[in-house]
């Protein structure tokens, strides 16, 4: 059931980008992409990739194999929409110059810079 008060806010099979806040410095950082499978007032079902920070490499890594997760709609959490046409299959973060951009190489890329120190 879709409640009325986030009805529109995603669609279904809708592409998304999420950032997991950390908490404390030590915390994981985690990032998630997928196609939203469902959604209410609460929460968002999302089918995709796990990308978690490599600090000997220093970038974002994608954790296989495609996974659904259950996200909390709250503050801890920033979606970003994605156009319709990222492929997730080959979506990766690749570095252009001193900034990080999420990309599936062909279409536009996410830049996460703005996100770099929350997530």
């Amino acid at each position: 059931m879709i409640y009325e008060d986030v009805q529109g806010a995603f669609e279904h099979r809708e592409k998304v980008h999420i950032v997991e806040h950390r908490r404390f410095e030590s915390d994981m950082r985690r990032h998630f992409v997928g196609e939203v499978r469902f959604y209410d007032a609460n929460h968002l079902r999302v089918k995709g990739y796990l990308f978690v920070f490599d600090h000997g490499r220093g970038e974002f890594i994608k954790v296989p194999p495609e996974r659904t997760r259950v996200f909390s709609i709250d503050n801890r959490i920033s979606i970003t929409v994605l156009p319709k046409d990222f492929d997730l299959t080959t979506a990766a973060y690749n570095r252009n110059g001193p900034d990080m951009v999420f990309t599936d190489g062909k279409v536009t890329g996410l830049d996460i810079g703005a996100f770099s120190s929350h997530g």
